[in-house]
């Protein structure tokens, strides 16, 4: 279940993190009204409130950083100021997600009163170095999380040729989700598309101003340079680095495209954000249909399941207070890890642990040290029926949370 204290917190940040933007960037009644009227139909805003994932922290973080962004390019006098503010958020966000450190560039960019070469080199290294540790704390601290991006990294650095075939091959796969309308939920879908429209009618403007016949303006160029920067560099990042999946996609777009429809709010480009929130009314009724589906679980207990899971699985446990560890211990599968590492588990009699078995791959070769093994066949497909053959699982029950195993390997009588 999501954790009551996380979404207190949640409830408390989004409308304090609004006051505080309101309060930075000021803006006038008809800009208020739009920003109040995207932030109420920004439905994962919606979404992710009610849970303990930190979406709604990096949606809440978009919004302030649209509103310091926009002090930071409107008023010279306090630059510096508001140069500091962004840096030492950005620092705080980087570790939590990789691709906030994309905004390093336009912040490095848009200091200097003077733009030459020089300053566009300073850019470009200053990103770089920033994404360069971003890159090895997430290397350190994340790589036991099987991601495409730890994968391809081993294979670039096992062999780069075979690297830069599987990011090209990826990227080919990724950009044919990406457009398709059968992949995903109508919300992903949708966000996919907002996130293309709008890097689209930015790269549109910036082409304009550069074609003017009154020449090239670097006030009016920034504001479309900023958003094409910020969404051309995240939608990189996921069709090279990342997956167009589920809502693995939908969960690095939402912040990114939030910022720019703040900034541009703020900026006055209501134009740019009048189609965005005429289709998030339009889906609506989509948002109100999986709502309920998505976090219903989260607050409410099903009797009848606990009951099954008590039934199905209890009676096949047998409790040893003199053996190891592992022969009280149950591991499961990562995927099904959705629906059973929730209140379900907590039918399992007591005395038992949970482990969750992240990537079945690296067990490549090692032995599986649970007595007890609960997978779900649904979630890993095709590999369900290779990975009981490899560990010799020897089938008990089947469960409402999936097949319940016994590991006549593990070091239990």
């Amino acid at each position: 279940m999501a954790g009551d204290s996380a979404v207190l917190i949640h409830l408390i940040l989004v409308p304090l993190v609004l006051l505080l933007a309101i309060n930075i960037a000021k803006p006038n009644l008809g800009q208020l009204g739009v920003l109040i009227l995207l932030v109420v139909t920004w439905w994962p805003l919606q979404l992710y409130i009610p849970s303990n994932m930190q979406e709604v922290v990096h949606m809440s973080a978009a919004i302030l950083v649209a509103a310091l962004f926009y002090r930071y390019m409107t008023d010279p006098k306090i630059k510096t100021r508001y140069a500091v503010y962004i840096g030492l958020l950005l620092l705080f966000l980087i570790p939590l997600r990789f691709i906030w450190g994309f905004l390093v560039f336009p912040l490095i960019l848009f200091y200097p009163i003077k733009k030459d070469w020089k300053t566009w080199l300073m850019a470009f290294v200053g990103t770089g170095l920033v994404l360069l540790a971003g890159a090895a704390f997430v290397r350190i601290f994340y790589s036991y999380y099987p991601w495409y991006s730890n994968e391809l990294l081993d294979l670039l650095l096992n062999s780069p040729l075979q690297g830069i075939r599987e990011m090209i091959r990826h990227f080919t796969a990724s950009i044919g989700q990406l457009f398709s309308l059968n992949q995903g939920l109508p919300l992903v879908i949708l966000v996919r598309y907002q996130i293309i429209g709008l890097l689209i009618a930015v790269v549109a403007w910036l082409v304009l101003i550069v074609r003017s016949k009154t020449g090239i303006s670097w006030d009016r160029a920034r504001e479309p340079l900023f958003h094409a920067i910020s969404l051309v560099s995240v939608l990189a990042f996921v069709l090279f680095f990342y997956d167009v999946l589920d809502t693995r996609d939908y969960r690095m777009f939402i912040s990114p495209l939030l910022l720019s429809c703040i900034l541009l709010i703020l900026l006055g480009r209501l134009k740019f954000v009048y189609p965005i929130i005429a289709l998030n009314v339009v889906f609506v009724f989509s948002f109100l249909s999986y709502y309920p589906v998505y976090r219903y679980p989260n607050f409410h207990v099903d009797p009848q399941l606990l009951s099954e899971v008590h039934r199905t699985i209890n009676p096949y446990l047998q409790f040893d207070s003199v053996a190891n560890r592992w022969c009280n211990t149950i591991s499961i599968s990562k995927y099904g890890d959705v629906q059973a590492i929730g209140y379900p588990l907590t039918a399992i009699q007591s005395g038992f642990g949970i482990t969750t078995i992240l990537d079945w791959k690296e067990l490549s070769g090692q032995p599986l040290k649970a007595k007890y093994v609960l997978m779900d066949p649904v979630s890993l497909m095709p590999d369900f029926g290779k990975l009981a053959n490899r560990f010799d699982l020897l089938e008990i029950n089947q469960t409402p949370l999936g097949t319940l195993y016994i590991n006549p390997h593990a070091d239990c009588e």
